[in-house]
């Protein structure tokens, strides 16, 4: 989430627990360590400086006592076109629905940058181990084919992420 205060620009981060589902509870959402709030910020500014809007932003291991094994990175939407999936026709960002991104204002974090900044949306926290799963999951939706879901196929834990 970023909100603009005067010429300084202020971000905050947060996370999506519980379910990854419409309509979100403003506590669903958790904020990030402030240590782990200032080095998103400067990574995902690092990427602006570099014209990069998507990959890897920060693994959390680094930053967090103990380590999390997530990751948090930002991807653009691709279109849904398995004709089996649910999402065909829509966009999606690590296999959920791009709305989830796009939410009204009531269903944002309890927070002044909440209600007066402005919403980035695409960016996701995987599990280290996930990404490949996530990598398999992204082929399967985008596949014109509609193949059936392959059987060792499992879901990626990831998470909806806000700046």
């Amino acid at each position: 989430m970023a909100a603009r205060g005067g010429s300084t620009r202020m971000r905050e981060w947060w996370w999506l627990g519980f379910d990854q589902k419409l309509p979100i509870s403003p506590e669903q959402w958790k904020p990030y360590d402030p240590n782990v709030q200032y080095h998103l910020t400067a990574s995902w500014n690092a990427m602006l400086m570099e014209d990069r809007h998507e990959g890897i932003l920060l693994d959390l291991a680094v930053f967090t006592d103990p380590p999390q094994p997530y990751q948090v990175w930002r991807g653009d939407p691709v279109e849904v076109n398995n004709q089996k999936e649910e999402l065909c026709g829509h966009l999606a960002i690590a296999g959920y629905p791009k709305a989830l991104w796009e939410l009204p204002k009531q269903m944002l974090p309890a927070s002044p940058a909440s209600k007066h900044g402005k919403v980035i949306g695409g960016f996701y926290q995987v599990h280290q181990d996930s990404l490949q799963d996530l990598e398999a999951l992204h082929r399967y939706l985008s596949d014109p084919n509609s193949p059936s879901r392959p059987p060792g196929l499992r879901n990626p834990r990831r998470r909806g992420h806000l700046d």
